[in-house]
């Protein structure tokens, strides 16, 4: 975990959608799906389209979802309905055991949260959302030397967010709450090597990123930057009927507004963050699962912008 995070103990959920193909395929695959949903009158469908030609590979997806406010036995809750569209598209060019492709993707989905309980706008709020992203993907696979496969990929995304609340003059979702746009950009490395001596396997890498965080409405974060790079390893040794897993990381994070100005919450200024973290583990297999051993691990949580400079 600590490859992906500084901030990970117990693991890490990496989800892979694949938006990028990976191999080519001997013919066209396709798939479509749809559901009828009672309790809110909705509706949702898409389909998924992939294959190769020559030394290219690609894929494309489409999901749409639409729903009415939620039927109860009381009757039907109030801006409960959702609207939600999804779609990618991936192209890569494989050969000799080298990938290189990319994709680009695009959500949009407007939903309601009920208000007229305690705590809670008295006609909820509508919250409003799209983002877009693209990512670029490089893997080699050598046939032979130290390092099995090598990794890098870039992605940036831009998102936007918007909360509204309901106008009685109006009659209508209008008044803006809150809203932000956060755009970013991230280049991830890793280097997977071959059985090194008593290390069967084991992989280094690096990662670089930068945020741009815009707030709007009655939300006073003021606009900043936040940028980071971090080096990592790790490493899986054999020696004898024991293994030993060691990893390492070492993030440096800056966090820098767009002017520096004193506040009710103090002063908001630069700050830069140096934080080591990683793992050492020392085991041994009994098989049937079974296995003894100690561990240890230190991880760190930098805080982000709105945690540094919100002022509500």
């Amino acid at each position: 975990s600590i490859l992906y995070s500084a901030n990970t103990m117990g693991g890490v959920i990496n989800v892979v959608r694949g938006q990028i193909p990976m191999a080519l395929i001997g013919h066209r695959h396709g798939s479509v799906g749809m559901q009828v949903e009672s309790v809110n009158s909705g509706l949702s469908g898409g389909g998924t389209v992939y294959g190769s030609t020559g030394k290219w590979a690609y894929k494309g997806d489409l999901s749409l979802r639409g729903a009415g406010s939620i039927r109860t036995p009381d009757g039907r809750l109030p801006n409960t309905d959702m609207n939600t569209v999804h779609t990618s598209v991936g192209l890569s060019h494989i050969r000799n055991g080298t990938v290189l492709g990319g994709s680009l993707n695009a959500m949009a989905s407007e939903y309601g949260i009920p208000g007229d309980f305690v705590g809670a706008h008295p006609k909820g709020v509508r919250i409003r959302m799209r983002r877009y992203q693209s990512d670029l993907k490089w893997e080699k696979t050598p046939e032979s030397g130290f390092f099995r496969r090598i990794e890098h990929q870039l992605s940036g995304s831009w998102y936007f967010h918007e909360e509204v609340e309901y106008s009685m003059l109006r009659m209508s979702y209008d008044i803006l709450g809150t809203d932000f746009i956060n755009r970013s950009l991230k280049l991830n490395a890793f280097w997977h090597h071959n059985e090194w001596g008593a290390a069967k396997h084991g992989q280094w890498g690096y990662s670089a990123d930068i945020t741009r965080l815009t707030v709007g409405g009655f939300t006073f974060t003021p606009p900043a930057n936040e940028q980071g790079f971090a080096v990592f390893g790790f490493e899986d040794v054999h020696i004898g009927t024991w293994i030993l897993q060691i990893s390492g990381r070492m993030d440096v994070r800056a966090v820098v507004p767009d002017q520096e100005r004193d506040a009710r919450i103090g002063r908001i200024r630069n700050r830069t963050f140096v934080a080591p973290s990683g793992g050492v583990r020392w085991f041994r297999p009994f098989g049937g699962g079974m296995e003894a051993g100690v561990g240890l691990m230190r991880t760190v949580r930098v805080p982000s912008i709105k945690e540094l400079y919100s002022e509500g």
